[in-house]
């Protein structure tokens, strides 16, 4: 389990996690051993939980169910 979410993180002897990079969705920080995805086009780096937002704001127009006629609602 990652101190961060446990009382290890009280533990003063124990370093601080090593930032890595910022989130290109969130803003947060991507620390050390972090579930991340790279973005092919601009080189930074986005939290796995954050990927799917990320990818739906910049590469899709539109999400949900299409009809005969190619619209979709």
């Amino acid at each position: 389990m990652d101190r961060r979410y446990s009382m290890a993180r009280f533990n003063e002897d124990i370093p601080e996690p090593y930032v890595v990079a910022e989130c290109a969705q969130c803003g947060g920080d991507i620390y050390e051993g972090d579930e991340v995805s790279r973005i092919d086009d601009g080189g930074g780096y986005v939290h796995d939980r954050c990927a799917t937002t990320y990818a739906m704001e910049r590469v899709y127009d539109a999400a949900g169910i299409i009809g005969k006629d190619g619209e979709i609602n």
